[in-house]
């Protein structure tokens, strides 16, 4: 059954991947809180990613010669921008208070009260595009690389549970925050090196 969705093959990128996991976990414990903000340097890594995610999936769509394959990258260059969207809280970063790390309120802003209709409209859209083109047929022919999969949730799991557990270690008191985005900077990058090893490694399988 997993063999009609996944490929087992393991990535250099997944073994790099691999490298960087206790690497994170190395720098969760020296790094200082600010990192973790807000529009801090991880948080803008994080944007800085899911666009490039977005620019892989849209390479992938104009490589593609089938119109369906072709609209299911760009639904995935849509998905990355919203998350990157998600990561910018929607622009409230754009809009700092005199509080620390604290950011205007999203209805306040002039543009506040169109963006979760938007979103809203957007996603639909963008699911209605996936449905239309066949997505899981695609997915048969392409194949999820299965350990970056894994990967990507067990990754999202840690950081979800470092962001709403307490972080203590010897007695004294870490930023689960800090963990929190390191992961999901791994996540991002498995989310990008899927697009790429379905977009383009892969591809041979659909095209010809």
């Amino acid at each position: 059954m997993l063999g009609k969705f996944f490929e087992f093959k393991i990535y250099k990128t997944t073994k790099i991947t691999l490298a960087l996991v206790p690497i994170a976990m190395i720098l969760f414990f020296f790094l200082s809180p600010p990192v973790a903000y807000e529009n801090g340097p991880l948080e803008n890594l994080q944007v800085v990613q899911l666009v490039i995610g977005a620019l892989v999936a849209y390479k992938a769509a104009s490589k593609a010669f089938d119109k369906e394959a072709r609209n299911i990258w760009y639904c995935g260059a849509v998905t990355f921008l919203i998350c990157a969207g998600r990561e910018l809280n929607w622009g409230r970063v754009f809009y700092p208070v005199a509080d620390h790390n604290k950011f205007l309120p999203l209805k306040v802003l002039w543009y506040g009260p169109v963006v979760y209709p938007l979103l809203t409209v957007i996603i639909l859209g963008t699911l209605y595009m996936l449905w239309h083109s066949k997505l899981l047929s695609y997915i048969k022919k392409t194949k999820i690389p299965f350990w970056d999969f894994i990967l990507f949730a067990v990754l999202y799991l840690a950081a979800n549970y470092a962001e709403h557990r307490p972080m203590i270690f010897w007695g004294q008191h870490f930023d689960g925050e800090i963990l929190e985005e390191l992961f999901e900077c791994l996540c991002y990058w498995l989310l990008t090196d899927i697009t790429r090893i379905m977009g383009f490694v892969n591809r041979k399988n659909i095209d010809f």
